[in-house]
């Protein structure tokens, strides 16, 4: 089993769905059975790339990889996972609305930060430990940290409106920080193990924080963008995932 060209594969199908749904060539307005159905298929295809993750970790530790690489292809699947959980309440089937308070009309988006703040904690676990397992000094990894998240907070201070809320704010404000960490851990990776075998990984990194960073510029606080951001967000998040997916694989070949 080619586990490269399924989660390829499915990359390709994800962004199929979501060019036809930018076309509107289906039937997926708001409070419709179609949009209904439309989350199920984004859904099914997050279960088939967890699925593919499954096999990942299941390969690694079969073939008796070593323990650093059994670890990631571990904290990747469970990133993964738990990950599955804010997609599931970010396809709110349940029509929620304002939620929150009456200015932010998708504040829904917030609560998935439960969610994905730990599954992407996972993920940065994992780059910090073949960081540091390959040389990379704590210094280094902290000094660009600290550039990422205040850059990140500088870009939620460019979006900050009284009107969303205490609890919008700070969930969305502390994760425009979390996130942006997790764009530079893409710099350790290649500092860690080369261009050659991080570039999967550290594209996927990157694409990450761009798709969130496209939820709270055209989506939450600038919300005449959706639901089309909807769409370029998701092809985005869901290429990012199959690229961090190939982790374990890519340390495998170092």
């Amino acid at each position: 089993m080619d586990l490269r060209a399924n989660a390829l594969l499915l990359v390709v199908v994800s962004t199929l769905l979501q060019g036809f749904a930018l076309l509107g060539l289906l039937p997926i307005s708001d409070g419709t059975p179609g949009k209904i159905w439309f989350g199920h298929a984004e859904m099914l295809l997050i279960a088939l790339l967890l699925l593919n993750g499954w096999f990942i970790r299941y390969r690694v530790i079969a073939t008796g990889q070593d323990a650093l690489t059994q670890s990631v292809a571990t904290l990747c699947f469970l990133s993964l996972l738990v990950c599955a959980g804010g997609d599931f309440v970010n396809r709110n089937y349940f029509g929620i609305y304002h939620g929150h308070d009456s200015a932010i009309r998708h504040s829904y988006l917030a609560d998935s930060v439960w969610l994905f703040a730990p599954g992407y904690a996972l993920f940065l676990w994992a780059t910090v430990k073949t960081a540091r397992f390959h040389g990379v000094g704590r210094g280094f990894i902290a000094v660009c940290a600290l550039v990422a998240g205040a850059l990140g907070a500088l870009s939620f201070i460019d979006l900050y409106t009284p009107e969303a809320g205490g609890y919008v704010s700070t969930m969305t404000g502390g994760y425009a920080v979390f996130i942006s960490i997790v764009g530079v851990s893409s710099v350790w990776l290649v500092k860690a193990l080369g261009w050659r075998i991080a570039y999967p990984v550290a594209i996927g990194a990157v694409m990450a924080t761009v798709a969130d960073a496209l939820i709270g510029n055209f989506w939450i606080y600038r919300e005449g963008f959706y639901p089309a951001i909807s769409h370029v967000n998701w092809i985005l998040y869901f290429a990012s995932q199959a690229l961090v997916q190939q982790f374990p694989l890519q340390l495998s070949r170092s």
